[in-house]
């Protein structure tokens, strides 16, 4: 099909159909490849050994709601993911055991929409999880054990937090915070008692200066930022000092 002036019409199938793959991961051992695929036209999480993906076989059978999520947990026995249901955009977090069963859902709430923040390195059954079953605007953080859905009160979000960066022990450090609608942003670092802000961010800048990833060990942090600058750059930040380091940039 043409256009008036004679050019091909991209198919509308090609801007709005499943992708045929999607999300792919690997299990922290590397035994497991797992990916997003449709299962009778809807978005299923997919599982097989990375030795041999002519195993592979959906892990979930989703048939109304597709699923766009996932993770393999660092117990390699288990996949989390996100889903809502009925279209209403509350998605909560499920967790289906490798070998097949039946999901469970760990954020098990009314009316909750809830997101993964974290895995601990060392115990692979905790993950953190924010969930806004006790306010819908702002969401407290829990760390919840994936055998059990049992669940601990991290952090209260009684300070409009918008997103938590934890260490590998799932440990409060950083979070972002706004400030209301065109307003900008702001890096808070946690002090040991509260959050306290070590950046202003400017709204111009908001969008691609945020806190990204703690190292392992702790000592520094990684963000993106527009600041004084028309690209964004990767920064290394240490923990102790604030001292920064440029480590990516477009020129």
């Amino acid at each position: 099909m043409l256009n008036d002036s004679g050019v091909p019409i991209i198919p509308r199938k090609h801007l709005f159909e499943n992708p045929a793959y999607l999300n792919p991961r690997i299990s922290p051992d590397g035994r497991w490849l797992s990916w997003i695929a449709a299962v009778d036209g809807v978005m299923n999480v997919w599982i097989a050994p990375s030795d041999d993906l002519t195993q592979a076989r959906p892990l979930t059978r989703q048939t109304e709601r597709p699923i766009f999520e996932h993770w393999i947990a660092r117990t390699n026995a288990h996949v989390l993911y996100r889903r809502d249901a009925a279209g209403e955009e509350d998605f909560h977090v499920w967790c289906v055991a490798i070998e097949g069963g039946e999901p469970c859902d760990l954020t098990p709430y009314a009316e909750t929409m809830a997101y993964i923040a974290g895995f601990h390195y060392d115990d692979p059954y905790l993950v953190a999880i924010a969930m806004n079953d006790r306010d819908a605007r702002w969401h407290d953080l829990y760390i919840v054990d994936i055998r059990t859905g049992e669940r601990q009160l991290a952090f209260k979000n009684l300070d409009e937090i918008a997103y938590f960066l934890l260490d590998s022990h799932l440990g409060l450090r950083l979070a972002s915070s706004t400030r209301g609608k065109g307003r900008g942003s702001a890096i808070l670092k946690w002090n040991g008692i509260a959050f306290v802000e070590i950046l202003s961010i400017e709204a111009d800048d908001a969008m691609l200066t945020a806190p990204y990833h703690m190292t392992r060990a702790g000592d520094a942090w990684y963000m993106g930022s527009s600041i004084g600058r028309d690209t964004c750059a990767i920064i290394r930040v240490d923990w102790e000092t604030g001292a920064e380091t440029v480590i990516a940039k477009l020129v």
